[in-house]
C-alpha cells in the first residue's frame, strides 16, 4: 500500500527537480503566481467587440455629459421657478418630435390641468345603455358632438 503524501491548505504536490523527493508548493507561491500570468498571457486576446464598446463609449461619453448638465440646470431652473407658473424641460436635440410635443400649444391645454379654468361637465348623452359594442351614432352623435362640445367647432 502506497503511502500518500499530506500537504495542508492551498498546495500542491509535486516532485523536486533536482532530488526526484515529493515536496509541497503553495498555489500563492511566486513560481505558481507567475506560471499563472504566463498562462493568462498566452490566452489573452483582445477582441473586436471590446475595441467596439470603447469607441461607442469615447463617442457617448461628451454626449451623456451634455445630457446630465442639462438636467442639472433643469433641476436648478424647477427650483426656483414660481409655484404659479409652469416650468417647461429643456429637451435634447436628439429627440426632435419630442420638442415639437412640448412646444405645441394645443396639446399643452389638453394634456396640462388648469385649476383656475372653468370647469367643464362632461358630456355622455350620447351613449344609450340598449346598444351593443358599437352605439348608434357613435360618429356624429359621438366623437364629432364631444369634440365640437369641448373644443368648439372644427376650423
Amino acid at each position: 500500500m502506497a503511502l500518500r503524501h499530506a500537504c495542508s491548505g492551498f498546495a500542491r504536490v509535486t516532485r523536486s527537480s533536482i532530488t526526484g523527493a515529493r515536496e509541497c508548493t503553495s498555489f500563492a507561491s511566486p513560481s505558481a503566481i507567475a506560471a499563472s500570468q504566463k498562462i493568462n498571457n498566452y490566452f489573452q486576446y483582445e477582441s473586436e467587440a471590446h475595441n467596439a464598446a470603447e469607441r461607442i463609449g469615447n463617442f457617448m461619453g461628451p454626449i451623456a455629459d451634455a445630457i446630465a448638465e442639462s438636467s442639472k440646470q433643469n433641476d436648478n431652473k424647477m427650483k426656483t421657478t414660481s409655484a404659479g407658473s409652469l416650468f417647461v424641460p429643456n429637451v435634447p436635440h436628439v429627440l426632435p418630435v419630442t420638442r415639437i410635443i412640448r412646444d405645441n400649444q394645443f396639446i399643452r391645454e389638453v394634456l396640462i390641468y388648469d385649476d383656475s379654468a372653468p370647469q367643464v361637465k362632461p358630456r355622455l348623452s350620447w351613449y344609450h345603455p340598449d346598444d351593443t359594442m358599437v352605439p348608434r351614432g357613435w360618429f356624429s352623435e359621438g366623437l364629432v358632438a364631444d369634440y365640437t362640445y369641448y373644443f368648439g367647432a372644427p376650423k
